[in-house]
């Protein structure tokens, strides 16, 4: 059975003081233990593929070339409130990818119910913007999309 996808495209909050300060040192966005998304929490499981997005200046041809996004695949798991405060780092981490500008969409209840069971899997296609360009820093990260896992 193939699976069900949906583009999402809405900001996400991490996790407060989660962030991963390994990438930080190195000058990419730290990726949290989690994020707050429609009220609910959800654990960042594992990190299945890492990549960065560029873009030339300004759209055109011969403008310099700048770094826009890191995008990550995670496996993610709605948690319950309890477990929310507790959320470890994720154990598996893959190296960054070449440039893939494969960001696919994927599955969501577009009535804003929560999306999977509490303790349930789901695939998320995320991002960071490197600059946020209504210049609020609070809203990086957004989920691009989501759907069933397995």
């Amino acid at each position: 059975m193939p699976r069900v996808s949906e583009l999402i495209s809405e900001p996400i909050t991490p996790f407060a003081g989660t962030g991963d300060v390994t990438s930080m040192a190195l000058g990419e966005p730290g990726l949290p233990a989690g994020f707050t998304w429609r009220g609910d929490a959800y654990a960042v499981v594992e990190v299945l593929r890492r990549w960065k997005q560029s873009s030339r200046e300004g759209g055109w041809a011969l403008g310099e070339l700048y770094l826009r996004r890191h995008c990550y695949r995670v496996r993610m798991r709605r948690e319950r409130p309890a477990q929310a405060a507790t959320a470890e780092r994720p154990v598996s981490l893959v190296p960054p990818a070449q440039d893939d500008r494969a960001m696919r969409s994927s599955a969501s209840a577009s009535d804003g119910s929560p999306i999977g069971d509490p303790g349930g899997e789901m695939l998320w296609s995320i991002y960071c913007l490197r600059q946020n360009p209504r210049g609020n820093a609070r809203k990086r990260w957004f989920l691009y999309a989501i759907e069933p896992a397995g």
